[in-house]
């Protein structure tokens, strides 16, 4: 057995709840600023948070039933929906105080999806932001909910001057509601063998079939945070530094980059609602974070908008990618107009991790950006394996499916003991699903999707390798690359879906861009790699997670819709 080991050394990891690790006792830094709103500008200091976070703790655990509604109980699962706003990482917080479950739910989420995972994760409370009552209130319908019920479920992330007389009139309540006199919880602890509990369900994005609710413990993440804690790993200093990004926290990546991390290291986060240019560059300028959370399609905006040198970006010294490969053209746009908008040494550098390990796997140091296409260096406390289709180790090297095994790894998927049996081996190595190589430096390189990769005359064909080289034309802003089906064959074609810079039309055959594609592609890869399922075009982008994952699925069954593909031969 070849065992990869972090090039950090091993540290023991504090068995104790998320909330007492992210505010410890002695914290010299309470009056120093925890989160800042870039629209509005209010922000909380470090003591407000805690403070108004074991008021929420409290209010859940003990005010609710003084209004009328029943209270949450310690270890049951309370929902979230919401888009990132600078309430949401109190409500977070104030809800693991209380020893209780959070479940995280995507604010793009539609009624039916919404009612998927209530119906998974059996929440007894909802906790909403406003602007996402009405798909709420759906959800229950499509899942029989009495009307009767469903007010007392519910609960607005919102102040009382917030709620309207309709929203009142319909009998919902808000936190501010359940605050019962500043009365503050005392934080569950999680001490010892407790931190094993499950604190957090995020669900994976679904990207090949239905999510699953991933069961992080406090143990995981406050394990996850320490991974992070590496000598070559810029992580700011208290009261000079700021960290920014656009990740949405109901998102494992942005949870704990975002929130989770800065508290740790005392620093404050700049919340940004969503991704809106203007307002993402702006926020920069005007706060001057150091650190800056990404995924890729932000990165392909850093590399293709001429709007990102209009504003002063100075201050920022790294900017992290991650949930998503990123196309080395990219990476070398991306870079060179950060120069031009003032970022002397622009380090545009990336992560690896994913949900089933609280998330953080790998980081490239701070001071490697000649190595774009690497996904950094093994974190403390984990171990790593690039394992073949038989099980067996591959050589140095070599390419192979990537397991992982340390104390992030997830407790399991919530309902699905057969799924989590089949991802975790007895000995607790987590198969990651990726294909993966190992440099002699220890970097890391991830290739592709296992289940993603394409089938051809016996070949195995990532799609991100082609996508990386379509990429860097000039004339090509986004490519996703899927497998289009051979019936009767057993075998794939590799199928590419382009977003043109210029608004060029390459769907038809024999149009000039769709040419220029086949010999671009064809003077630089294997014969096997080749664009024979063709190249079609998507103006209005490829479809992607939140998080920047392709939906290839959905691009999948787009392709076998289109049964008649121009030069789709074997």
């Amino acid at each position: 057995m070849t065992v990869y080991s972090s090039p950090y050394p091993s540290v023991a990891v504090p068995r104790t709840s998320i909330f007492n690790f992210v505010f410890p006792k002695d914290d010299h830094h309470l009056e120093d600023i925890a989160f800042v709103d870039a629209i509005s500008g209010k922000s909380y200091t470090r003591a407000q948070t805690q403070a108004r976070a074991r008021m929420v703790a409290f209010g859940l655990r003990n005010g609710m039933e003084r209004k009328g509604l029943m209270n949450v109980s310690r270890r049951r699962t309370a929902l979230v929906f919401s888009p990132n706003c600078l309430e949401l990482p109190l409500i977070i917080l104030g809800a693991l105080a209380g020893g209780i479950v959070v479940s995280m739910a995507s604010s793009n989420n539609t009624a039916g999806e919404l009612a998927y995972q209530i119906g998974d994760c059996s929440p007894t409370h909802i906790l909403v932001h406003p602007t996402l009552l009405s798909t709420t209130l759906s959800a229950f319908e499509i899942l029989k909910v009495p009307k009767e019920n469903v007010a007392r479920r519910v609960l607005l992330i919102a102040s009382a001057d917030e709620m309207t007389p309709e929203i009142r009139s319909k009998g919902f309540l808000c936190i501010d509601d359940v605050i019962w006199d500043k009365k503050q919880l005392w934080p569950e602890g999680f001490e010892g063998e407790m931190a094993d509990m499950t604190a957090m369900i995020f669900y994976s994005s679904g990207t090949t079939g239905l999510p699953k609710g991933t069961e992080l413990s406090h143990y995981n993440i406050v394990s996850a945070i320490y991974s992070l804690q590496v000598p070559d790993r810029y992580t700011g200093v208290p009261g000079k530094d700021a960290v920014a990004g656009v990740l949405p926290f109901y998102h494992i990546y942005g949870c704990v980059m975002l929130v989770f991390d800065p508290l740790t290291y005392k620093i404050p986060s700049i919340v940004i609602p969503r991704f809106i240019p203007e307002v993402f560059l702006s926020t920069i300028q005007k706060y001057r974070p150091s650190l800056v959370f990404i995924a890729p399609p932000v990165a392909v905006f850093l590399a293709n908008s001429p709007l990102v040198e209009k504003y002063d970006l100075s201050s920022v010294q790294k900017i992290t990618s991650a949930a998503a490969p990123l196309p080395v053209s990219v990476n070398k746009l991306a870079a060179e107009r950060l120069k031009r908008a003032g970022v002397s040494n622009p380090r545009l550098l990336q992560g690896y991790g994913m949900t089933e390990l609280s998330p953080a796997v790998t980081d490239t140091p701070h001071n490697r950006t000649d190595k774009p296409s690497s996904v950094g260096k093994l974190l403390r406390n984990l171990e790593a394996r690039l394992v073949d289709d038989e099980g067996r180790d591959v050589a140095p090297g070599q390419l192979g499916e990537l397991w992982v095994r340390g104390p992030n790894v997830m407790r399991g998927y919530l309902n699905k003991p057969h799924a989590t049996r089949s991802a975790i081996t007895p000995d607790r190595w987590y198969k990651s699903g990726d294909i993966a190589r190992r440099d002699e430096e220890g970097f890391f390189y991830i290739l592709d999707r296992k289940k993603e990769l394409i089938k051809y005359k016996g070949y195995a064909v990532a799609p991100a390798e082609i996508e990386d080289v379509i990429c860097a034309h000039p004339s090509i802003r986004d490519c996703a690359v899927v497998g289009l089906p051979v019936p009767g064959s057993g075998e794939e074609l590799p199928r590419a879906y382009v977003v043109p810079r210029d608004g060029s039309v390459v769907d038809l055959p024999g149009a000039p861009l769709s040419t220029e594609l086949n010999q671009w592609v064809k003077e630089r890869l294997a014969p096997y790699k080749q664009l024979r399922g063709g190249t079609d075009c998507l103006h209005t982008g490829n479809p992607k997670s939140p998080a920047g994952k392709v939906l290839r699925r959905v691009l999948k069954e787009r392709a076998i819709k289109e049964t008649e593909q121009p030069g789709a031969r074997l």
